[in-house]
């Protein structure tokens, strides 16, 4: 079961690639791609599209596997955040499409959660305080058509600040500050795979059944899957096979009643996750 890494730079790659001990990936591609075992890494250069299609292309190639995590690892920007500071973003805000994207954690972040805004201009003056990067929004865009969005994450370290702004940051340093988060990055990646030992195909709960109850084309099973792998991650403990949804006269009412009950979860559990966060945090 295969975690997928995406970064920018080689300078963010390098640590990672030593660290996991990834060999290139043999043949000719149009990005460079490291592997060892079921750990992928693809460098996609900077840019929002650039991520987008390098998770494209690195999930096309690899159709047959069983790719389940995809994390986006890289620097960014923050008006007042120390630099060095690591973080996993809850929010992604595509700027200029004006997209929101939602990452969901099934697990308990081991770090700071932060909003992050996906900007085409790097030269940003850190107008809201929440991080700036320039990639997340087309790897999550991307990364969220092929695996549960439980299974996608943006980890940032903040590279720059008012106080240190992007042309002041050196290839030097950047390496250096993802290689001191290595430990941090293996620890969400290993999370992960407790996760992905939950979802995996054999484990999925009733496919078989919903796949002879009701007729799935081809494209409806790949989202029935998923839907039922967002189950088995938001709420196992549930019946599944309701009468409210025995009731459901095709795929599609089938797929739009979990994707509703899903939503429902998700919400909820978000409520919680803001709630208890803001009654940990001091008056100011």
């Amino acid at each position: 079961m295969t975690v997928c890494i995406e970064v920018a730079l080689q300078t963010e790659a390098f640590p990672l690639i030593e660290a996991f001990k990834l060999k290139p990936l043999s043949g000719t591609h149009l990005f460079p791609i490291y592997e060892n075992g079921e750990t992928k890494l693809i460098v996609s250069g900077v840019g929002k599209a650039e991520a987008g299609a390098a998770c494209a292309y690195l999930a096309g190639i690899h159709r047959d596997e069983d790719i389940y995590g995809w994390l986006n690892v890289g620097v960014g920007g923050h008006r007042s955040l120390a630099i060095g500071t690591p973080l996993l973003v809850n929010k992604i805000v595509d700027e200029a499409r004006k997209a929101q994207y939602f990452p969901t954690f099934a697990f308990d972040p081991p770090c700071r959660m932060e909003e992050c805004i996906t900007i085409e201009n790097p030269d940003h003056g850190y107008m809201k305080s929440h991080v700036y990067d320039i990639e997340a929004a087309g790897f999550y865009a991307i990364a969220s058509k092929v695996s549960p969005i439980e299974m996608i994450h943006v980890f940032k370290v903040i590279a720059e600040n008012a106080k240190h702004p992007a042309k002041e940051v050196t290839k030097k340093e950047v390496h250096s500050l993802i290689l001191n988060q290595v430990d941090l990055i293996q620890t969400i990646i290993n999370e992960m795979r407790t996760l992905i030992d939950r979802i995996a195909p054999e484990e999925i709960p009733f496919l078989d059944e919903f796949i002879k109850r009701w007729h799935f084309t081809t494209a409806e099973t790949l989202q029935l899957r998923k839907l039922l792998q967002r189950w088995q991650l938001l709420c196992a403990d549930q019946v599944l096979l309701s009468q409210d949804l025995l009731e459901k006269k095709s795929a599609s009412g089938v797929l739009m009643f979990l994707k509703e009950h899903l939503e429902a979860i998700w919400g909820v559990n978000v409520q919680h996750e803001r709630s208890s966060h803001f009654a940990g945090q001091s008056p100011r």
